[in-house]
């Protein structure tokens, strides 16, 4: 059923509501609003957005959005984003699990699905140049990263998506120092390490991301955000 569109009801309103000209109804996690006249009654479905600027009072505006966001929203667990970033090349800087030791290394990277949800971020890669919702999910060949994409920023302060952080989450992550940690899983042929995988990468002074050497996370962009906002 699309929101806001109007049918007539196939119920009376409850006995408590008897008095009232109009009434909210959660059916099946969707939104009804009923209202009654003197000869006649209906029923819109309103969209989860309506009712909360209803009952806020005031607007709903994503403000200016970065060129890389490819989707906004608000579900129940608060504002979500998602961002599409072109594969390029990257400085990334290096360290040692101790914290002695750094080095940068200059490595092409696949394109990334950049999403967050409230204050958790999350990066996937893709074998795409642009973006669509149904291109296939990888592991991103980075460490720090889990399993499921979620991003661990270790000490680092993360801003939240409902103050318009993705731009700066995605810069936090993208230029912190990376270390050994969640290193494995993201390559096929450095299971163990996907940093062997990115000194190789920068030693040979290559020009593109091996994306045959991705490993398949068997869901799509669209799959993934579903599952991210209605879990």
């Amino acid at each position: 059923m699309q929101p806001e569109q109007t049918i007539r009801p196939h119920y009376r309103s409850p006995a408590a509501a008897a008095l009232a000209d109009a009434a909210l109804y959660f059916v099946e996690g969707q939104y009804l609003f009923h209202t009654r006249g003197d000869q006649s009654e209906e029923v819109k479905y309103l969209s989860p957005t309506a009712v909360r600027q209803a009952f806020m009072r005031e607007p709903v505006d994503s403000g200016w959005l970065s060129t890389e966001t490819v989707r906004w929203g608000v579900c129940g667990r608060g504002d979500y984003v998602v961002n599409f970033y072109a594969p390029a090349r990257y400085e990334l800087l290096m360290r040692s699990d101790d914290g002695r030791a750094a080095t940068t290394l200059t490595v092409p990277l696949p394109g990334f699905v950049f999403a967050g949800l409230d204050r958790s971020w999350y990066v996937w890669a893709v074998r795409g140049k642009q973006f669509s919702p149904d291109l296939e999910l990888f592991q991103a060949p980075l460490p720090n990263v889990g399993q499921t994409g979620l991003i661990c920023f270790g000490e680092n302060r993360h801003p939240e998506v409902g103050k318009h952080g993705a731009q700066m989450a995605w810069q936090l992550f993208i230029t912190s120092a990376f270390n050994s940690h969640h290193a494995d899983g993201k390559s096929h042929v450095y299971s163990q390490n996907i940093l062997f995988q990115l000194y190789s990468l920068s030693a040979n002074k290559a020009i593109r991301y091996p994306l045959k050497d991705l490993v398949s996370l068997r869901s799509t962009v669209s799959e993934a955000v579903r599952r991210l906002v209605e879990r």
